[in-house]
């Protein structure tokens, strides 16, 4: 009984620390499907974390699905990753064809490779024009052929290649019309 209200407890301070309760985890395993989540207004966690181990590569996907407008931001072991993609249209149905809406661009989605090692997944809800829906994840031996996530505050590597060619040809000019006086 003690333990009980110890716990107890632990949750209350948990809610009135964050406003919300902690995020449930799963464990998922290599290949066993999409495992769906929900999800509430932008800024909110997901309900769940998820947890697993790789001895080898994978590939972790995240798809929105029932209605067509939300979108996500994603973390790995507590590191900022990305954002999935920008959903097409609003409002579209696809109910929880998981499958169907990773492939069409109505519906966010994103994938990212993952090597050997411990993993603990979480995100959060960047866009979300209902307030909550539903969404899910899988862990696949192989690429779905999906987006990958993008840090939208991050310079692609050919835009920074592209900077980086400017600013040492400019120096070079800068230098021969300075050797030219």
């Amino acid at each position: 009984m003690n333990l009980f209200k110890n716990v107890k407890g632990l949750l209350a301070a948990g809610v009135l620390a964050f406003g919300t309760l902690p995020a449930h985890a799963s464990i998922i395993t290599l290949d066993s499907g999409w495992q769906s989540f929900s999800f509430d207004d932008v800024g909110s966690a997901w309900s769940q974390t998820f947890e697993f181990t790789l001895t080898d590569t994978a590939w972790f996907s995240v798809t929105d699905a029932y209605l067509s407008g939300d979108q996500f931001e994603f973390f790995v072991n507590g590191a900022y990753i990305g954002v999935t993609s920008a959903p097409t249209s609003q409002g579209d149905q696809i109910s929880n064809n998981f499958d169907g809406a990773f492939a069409d661009s109505r519906w966010s989605s994103a994938e990212i490779m993952l090597t050997a090692g411990s993993y603990v997944v979480s995100g959060s809800t960047v866009l979300s024009p209902y307030g909550s829906g539903g969404a899910a994840v899988q862990l696949s031996s192989q690429s779905m052929g999906g987006p990958v996530f993008t840090d939208p505050t991050r310079v692609s590597e050919p835009g920074t290649a592209a900077m980086l060619f400017l600013a040492v040809a400019g120096l070079f000019l800068r230098n021969r019309k300075h050797a030219a006086r």
